[in-house]
């Protein structure tokens, strides 16, 4: 018998079961989904949670086509969205706590034991593979974002299922054949997150704020995302319209207060705060000029009930443009124009004040210079619209600027 020789690498040969890393390198794989010890301390994708997918997607595709046969497909998909209050956040605490009530419970028998361990391994697989990849602007990318939310994702079941149900969304764009049964897959993924994370987060500290972080993030864009999604499937359910969506946005403003302390204390605060200036470039000044003549004429207006209104909103519309250069590339980016805005401006555009319109849609124009992520694209073009559709030739030389980027940034048509 050959005997081992001291001081050798001595293999583990039993990890059958194992991720595909481990199985090479003939170690023993701990099997901790979403990803294995060992490939969290190198730093590597683990493959432990794709084990199977080809049986679980046959699983998946059995169960929708049964229920397409059955007809409980037809179940409207308002059910399954009931839990997320009337502007579709789904856990931010200062809303209507949600839960799973006997309203959602006939879809929630759609993905029952049966189906939805297969369907939700054929998730998070999406999720590693193709939406982490393309959920985040590269200024805020990390090298270990996928690893590390996912990782999270294990301690924290509210997170996981937010990211099942982004990965749900994103799957809707990518496999048109199936896009039904992941679009509700999604919506059922967010009322648990929901109703886990209300009843399980109490408070923030230093050990659970950022994962709460990566969940609210993951969950405004989930809202803003379905907004849009939900549009394909005549949601009877779906609200879409501009002041929705800066409700939207202004989801993360909720908890500002109890998460800056504990993110500027944070040792890697300095970097987040260097990476802000870093992504800084020089500004736009013919953009800054149409801003200001923006500014300029809501100065002007004085017979508009809320006209001190319009003028404080057009001024911090400005100072969000001159933050962001005139090329937002953050997440921070995006949320700091809506978290800023009054509440009064939001009930102004709701009811379709002229110039609350165009301001928006002078946001809209400059978001339109945002990466283009996928739950971007497009976007912004149909948020003006949906802000001009209704508006007189009164301000049709304010809009020249906002249309004139929109069309170039997006490759929109406003005729």
């Amino acid at each position: 018998m050959v005997r081992r020789s001291v001081g050798s690498k001595r293999f583990h040969h039993k990890s059958r079961n194992g991720c595909g890393q481990c199985k090479r390198r003939h170690i023993k794989c701990d099997l901790r989904p979403p990803v294995c010890s060992n490939c969290w301390k190198r730093d590597e994708a683990c493959d432990y949670q794709l084990r199977d997918v080809d049986s679980f997607t046959q699983s998946s595709l059995d169960t929708k086509q049964s229920m397409d046969s059955s007809g409980a497909n037809g179940i409207s998909t308002s059910h399954s969205r009931a839990a997320f209050g009337e502007h579709l956040y789904f856990g931010m605490p200062i809303y209507p706590k949600a839960s799973l009530t006997s309203k959602t419970q006939p879809f929630c028998r759609l993905h029952g034991p049966s189906s939805e361990d297969g369907l939700s391994a054929i998730l998070m697989d999406h999720y590693l593979v193709r939406t982490s990849l393309e959920f985040a602007p590269a200024a805020d990318s990390d090298s270990n974002w996928n690893q590390h939310v996912a990782y999270a994702s294990a301690s924290y079941p509210f997170l996981r299922h937010a990211l099942l149900a982004i990965s749900g969304l994103h799957a809707c764009r990518t496999d048109v054949v199936n896009a039904e049964l992941y679009y509700h897959a999604a919506c059922f993924h967010a009322v648990k997150a929901s109703a886990l994370f209300r009843s399980t987060v109490t408070d923030l500290n230093v050990e659970n704020w950022v994962p709460v972080a990566e969940f609210i993030i993951t969950s405004v864009f989930f809202n803003f995302d379905v907004s849009f999604v939900s549009q394909r499937f005549g949601d009877p359910s779906s609200s879409l319209s501009p002041a929705s969506i800066v409700r939207i946005l202004r989801g993360p403003q909720s908890l500002k207060s109890q998460m800056d302390p504990l993110v500027f204390s944070h040792p890697r605060a300095n970097n987040l705060q260097k990476r802000i200036l870093q992504h800084r470039s020089p500004t736009d000044q013919e953009s800054m000029t149409a801003i200001s003549r923006l500014e300029g004429a809501c100065h002007a207006e004085t017979t508009t009930s809320g006209s001190l209104v319009l003028q404080s909103t057009a001024q911090s519309l400005r100072q969000w443009a001159q933050f962001v250069s005139c090329q937002p590339k953050m997440w921070v980016h995006f949320f700091s124009w809506p978290a800023g805005v009054s509440e009064e401006y939001i009930e102004m555009l709701e009811s379709g004040c002229g110039l609350a319109s165009v301001i928006f849609v002078y946001w809209c124009a400059v978001m339109s210079r945002a990466p283009k992520l996928y739950y971007l694209i497009g976007t912004m073009g149909t948020l003006a619209h949906l802000a001009i559709k209704d508006l007189d030739g009164e301000f049709s030389e304010l809009l020249e600027w906002p249309l004139k980027e929109l069309q170039t940034n997006g490759g929109i048509s406003f005729e």
